[in-house]
């Protein structure tokens, strides 16, 4: 008989935008108490991570203003700790399990598709061709590539 490798439940919002002057912390709140709801729904019961990939479009710094802890970000309040991995943050909200916030950039390109440049602290500019994007991309995520461990 095989031993059965552990199983880890992760609930994780693969595009999620958070945008200046907008409460994080209520934005946090939500997006953990909805993704615990979508894992119960699913029978997959409490999961054991949760985890955030950013959106961040052209001219969007947030994910950098949270690594900074900025006392600007209105609804902060929150424990905001770098890792695991340099582009990760782990991020507590009171009375809940803390969850990863992976950076990440949306790219709209020339011909119009959406790339997104998951654990990728580099803004691109917008409209380049699909193909220079992807490039750029690559250059920008292997530089800075670590896998986090729960």
């Amino acid at each position: 008989m095989q031993p059965t490798a552990p199983s880890l439940t992760v609930a994780a919002d693969g595009h999620l935008h958070v945008y200046p002057g907008r409460d994080v912390r209520l934005l946090f709140e939500s997006l953990s108490r909805n993704l615990k709801r979508a894992a119960a729904a699913a029978s997959a019961g409490n999961p054991d991570l949760i985890l955030a990939f950013l959106a961040e479009s052209a001219g969007c710094h947030e994910w950098e203003r949270l690594r900074r802890r900025d006392p600007d970000l209105p609804g902060l309040g929150l424990e905001i700790r770098d890792g695991p991995g340099p582009v990760c943050l782990t991020v507590s909200l009171a009375g809940a399990e803390p969850f990863w916030l992976v950076a990440g950039r949306q790219i709209v390109t020339r011909e119009r598709l959406e790339i997104l440049g998951l654990a990728m602290r580099a803004a691109l500019p917008s409209c380049f061709i699909w193909s220079s994007v992807l490039s750029s991309c690559a250059r920008s995520s292997s530089s800075s590539r670590r896998t986090p461990t729960p």
